[in-house]
């Protein structure tokens, strides 16, 4: 599955309790994207200056959006324009998130990839591979708009948002929810139940172009509410936030949490660590073997091949992958478990 490709950064993305955020305003989801208007803008990295304006975004619904995403040097210029309302595609989003998950390996391009070597996004689309968000090497898709289903999902994936067992009663409120399947439903499950994007007019809108516009307010949703604290050292600890946590690292050991969190997505490139912790929810994405103690609401398993040891006291456990493993200690609670 595109989950066996986990993501690898030192580091721990904290999500504060200001994620719950009200949803996409009904005017950015019916906004239309002019097509006719998108230049062939280079994506390659360049900081804007924190005053700097262009000749399109004053008054734009989304202009703070797009001005704190130009000058984090997430999203580039041309012309003097951002062009707020052109659609995204897969290869300038994925340079977007990058930089945001400051990505640096890489992943190997298959054979059967027509993508260029002097393609301005092939570093990136190999990062994003690496990563897990992506699995196309097609030029044809990396440069086809993406769709608010498809932005999800790839969020989801870049942020470890999907779950084991998601909440679907979320999607219930919107009439078009039905034509979702697999992975995408899952995600926009995910998406919704957070509050990082809705729908409007009772509707879901999974087919519809997303704007450059659209893309960067949901990503500031969700990073309005992380701070980053270092997790490159064996044994870390965070700090007593509350809220959600996003863990990514490739050096961790142990990972303890001063206060009770919410959700601790796990994601762990390699090697066994243990976490402890009082959390509503654990989300382990990591291919290593993972010790959970502590206060633990339920464990979820995303992917195949996970390894979880419950230490502590938890009320459920979830997985949704094949070969996956589940040890309970002798002195552990689990009141419910689904493999």
């Amino acid at each position: 599955s595109d989950m066996k490709k986990l993501p690898c950064r030192v580091s721990c993305l904290v999500l504060a309790v200001m994620m719950l955020l009200s949803a996409v305003p009904a005017a950015a989801l019916d906004e239309t994207a002019s097509a006719s208007q998108s230049p062939a803008v280079s994506e390659e990295p360049t900081a804007a200056a924190p005053e700097a304006k262009y000749a399109d975004t004053a008054r734009h619904w989304a202009e703070k959006a797009l001005l704190r995403a130009a000058s984090d040097g997430y999203l580039t210029a041309s012309g003097g324009k951002l062009y707020p309302n052109d659609p995204i595609d897969r290869a300038q989003a994925a340079a977007v998130i990058n930089r945001v998950l400051k990505a640096a390996e890489k992943a190997e391009l298959g054979a059967g990839s027509d993508i260029s070597a002097g393609a301005w996004y092939r570093e990136d689309l190999e990062k994003a591979i690496y990563l897990g968000y992506l699995n196309t090497a097609l030029t044809a898709v990396m440069k086809r708009p993406l769709t608010r289903g498809e932005t999800f999902l790839i969020f989801a994936r870049a942020f470890g948002l999907s779950e084991a067992k998601p909440d679907y009663t979320v999607l219930s409120a919107y009439s078009d929810a039905s034509s979702l399947t697999g992975e995408i439903r899952s995600a926009c499950a995910s998406i919704v139940s957070s509050g990082l994007a809705g729908g409007a007019g009772g509707k879901l809108m999974p087919a519809k172009t997303v704007t450059r516009a659209e893309l960067v307010t949901i990503l500031y949703r969700l990073l309005d509410g992380f701070s980053l604290t270092d997790c490159a050292s064996a044994d870390a600890v965070l700090p007593d936030a509350g809220g959600s946590a996003v863990v990514r690292s490739s050096a961790l050991k142990t990972l303890t949490a001063k206060g009770a969190y919410k959700t601790v997505s796990f994601c762990q490139s390699s090697g066994d660590a243990v976490f402890s912790a009082a959390a509503d929810k654990v989300i382990v994405y990591t291919s290593g073997a993972v010790t959970v103690s502590g206060r633990i609401g339920t464990v979820q398993m995303v992917g195949a091949v996970r390894r979880v040891t419950v230490k502590g006291a938890a009320s459920s456990l979830f997985a949704d992958g094949a070969g996956d493993a589940v040890a309970v200690e002798q002195v552990a609670a689990l009141d419910t478990l689904e493999l």
